[in-house]
């Protein structure tokens, strides 16, 4: 059982170098910012920014955004398992 910084360690060795450009950001999420998609410079290597959260989750609001058309389920979790059903977008 990996518990820790062991957990976030061999999480973070999987992530490819592009995901970890998400991690290097210097603005907080949700900073007010003067243009659209600015985000601060680059700053360390990501990982401090990075980590692992276990769950046990009971209900999922699943929300797919597509041009397509959006598409939304849930998922609640019984004791029989998880029941699920389409809900309108």
């Amino acid at each position: 059982d990996m518990t820790g910084t062991v957990v976030e360690d061999t999480a973070w060795a999987r992530t490819r170098d592009l995901s970890r450009r998400c991690y290097r950001q210097s603005l907080p999420p949700g900073t007010p910012v003067e243009k659209a998609g600015e985000s601060g410079p680059p700053v360390g290597e990501g990982r401090e920014n990075f980590t692992v959260l276990r769950a046990h989750l009971q209900h999922i609001d699943w929300l797919f955004l597509s041009i397509a058309g959006h598409q939304r389920a849930e998922f609640i979790r019984e004791e029989s398992g998880w029941r699920g059903r389409w809900l309108a977008p």
